[in-house]
């Protein structure tokens, strides 16, 4: 697997978006080989793919079901701000 150098995938992603957007690359493939940079090779370790699969489920998929009322708190008062004109 390669890691990328710049640690804001998506802010890099975004700036690539925007780039071919605005014409500075004339597609994606030219934009990414352009700007995408990659610090080093890792490979993933088999041995340890058991405490993974255990954080996945001991604590990843309780984060979402905890964060969800408040992701539908964030919407709530989205949905009740004045829109701009």
């Amino acid at each position: 697997m390669l890691r990328g150098e710049h640690p804001e995938a998506a802010g890099l992603g975004a700036a690539i978006v925007a780039a071919v957007g605005l014409g500075f690359y004339p597609d994606f493939p030219q934009a990414v080989a352009t700007m995408v940079r990659h610090r080093d090779i890792f490979c993933p370790r088999p041995e340890v793919a058991g405490v993974y699969q255990q954080l996945y489920f001991r604590v990843y998929k309780r984060m979402h079901s905890t964060l969800q009322p408040l992701y539908r708190e964030i919407r709530e008062e989205r949905v009740r701000q004045p829109k701009e004109e």
